[in-house]
Parts: C-alpha cells; structure tokens; sequence
C-alpha cells in the first residue's frame, strides 16, 4: 500500500474519488499510477491525480503585461528586419 491518491482530472468518471495506490510505472517519461477502484484497478497519468504538482513559472520567468508587450513589439522588429 503506498497511500491514497485523489483523481483530480475534471472530465474523469472517478473524479474526486480517491483510491489506494498499488503501483507506480514510468511510460513514455511519464508517470502512471495503478488505483484500486470497487471494481478492480485502473491506471491514470500522475498529472491526473492530487499527486500532480502544478507547472508555475519561477519568478525569474514571470512577466507583467508591459513587459510582454514590450517582447511582441520587439519580436516583430526583429521579424521585419529579417525580411
């Protein structure tokens, strides 16, 4: 028994429901979680469970509108003297 995990994902039949966790496997480089359910087991991506942490910018990488707008207009400056 390794815990409890929630299924998080918002369109999941068994949204909301948690279960126990008999297994953890890596497919594609992605993790995937073996639940037992009432009426047996299932499998779901990590990035559907409770499990999941959210992916948030570190504050090195976070932007304030200004400072987006002024990335566009440079962007385009640069596009234009590509041509």
């Amino acid at each position: 028994h390794l815990g409890m995990v929630t299924i998080s994902h918002p369109f999941h039949p068994l949204q909301g429901q948690s279960f126990s966790l008999l297994s953890i496997r890596e497919v594609n480089g992605l993790r995937r979680y073996s639940l037992q359910t009432d009426t047996g087991v299932v499998c779901v991506p990590e990035t559907w469970t409770n499990h999941h942490a959210p992916i948030t910018l570190p504050p090195s990488l976070s932007f304030d509108l200004l400072t987006l707008k002024e990335l566009a207009q440079l962007l385009r400056t640069l596009e234009e003297s590509l041509k």
